[in-house]
């Protein structure tokens, strides 16, 4: 069971990635091999522990889905996502830097 939907975006765009993982290790690992494949740096952007995280999940990707550019990765404003699905928690608010990054 998937316990951990995150949000992943692509540092400087309005690109993010919206996945599940079973925790937070292996969210971050998630994240790191993200972001060692990709061309541009990465940043975590938000997570939510859920006992339904794939719900959640694929709630969002059929919200969003107008806006999807390929798989899980969608091209729209992220701090729209955070303001209308309150429900997740921005990493930009938790803590005192904007954003994780690895």
């Amino acid at each position: 069971m998937k316990n951990i939907v995150y949000i992943i975006g692509i540092k400087g765009t309005n690109y993010f990635k919206i996945g599940c993982s079973r925790d937070l290790d292996s969210m971050w690992k998630r994240f790191l091999m993200i972001d060692s494949h990709n061309h541009k740096e990465c940043q975590l952007l938000g997570y939510l522990g859920a006992p339904n995280g794939e719900e959640r999940e694929y709630y969002l990707h059929k919200k969003y889905h107008q806006y999807r550019v390929r798989n899980e990765w969608f091209k729209y404003d992220v701090e729209k996502v955070f303001e209308e699905e309150r429900f997740i928690k921005s990493l930009r608010k938790k803590n005192s830097r904007k954003n994780i990054s690895h």
